[in-house]
């Protein structure tokens, strides 16, 4: 049974690319480490810390899907449960906002970026600039992006 934010995100709906920092995350170990252990026991779960400047303020809504990459690659795909909220734990300061992902939508994932580049290109006839924080608008066309990394 989808969740609630899943059932929301089933028909189109905003994606955002989420690049890791290679800052936060040594290895690819430490990223599966964080998506697998340390997100589930956050309070609240699935809290994601976001350094200032990467999401504005009600830009990003529940509902919205996001694409995890972490060195060219895509990693993990998820819904978000929220949207920006102010922080104020113990890394408030380096990570004033955060955003909670919805657990049960987690799910990993293993395509280049450069081949999703390639495929939303293909789909929509438009480019995907940068690598990271970008928004792809809500059309079949990311809906068609989103399928292809899930499945």
């Amino acid at each position: 049974m989808p969740s609630s934010a899943e059932a929301a995100s089933r028909e189109t709906a905003l994606m955002r690319i989420v690049k890791l920092s290679d800052n936060e995350f040594a290895s690819g170990e430490d990223v599966k480490k964080y998506f697998e252990e340390e997100l589930r026991s956050r309070h609240p779960p699935g809290k994601f810390l976001v350094t200032k400047g990467r999401i504005a303020r009600n830009t990003l809504d529940p509902g919205e899907r996001l694409i995890f990459t972490y060195r060219g690659h895509v990693i993990y795909t998820a819904i978000a449960k929220t949207g920006r909220e102010d922080n104020s734990d113990d890394r408030a300061k380096t990570h004033p906002y955060y955003i909670v992902v919805d657990l049960s939508t987690l799910q990993a994932a293993d395509a280049t970026y450069t081949a999703l580049r390639q495929k939303y290109n293909v789909l929509s006839n438009a480019e995907i600039a940068g690598r990271g924080w970008n928004i792809l608008p809500a059309t079949q066309h990311s809906a068609a992006l989103w399928k292809w990394l899930r499945n």
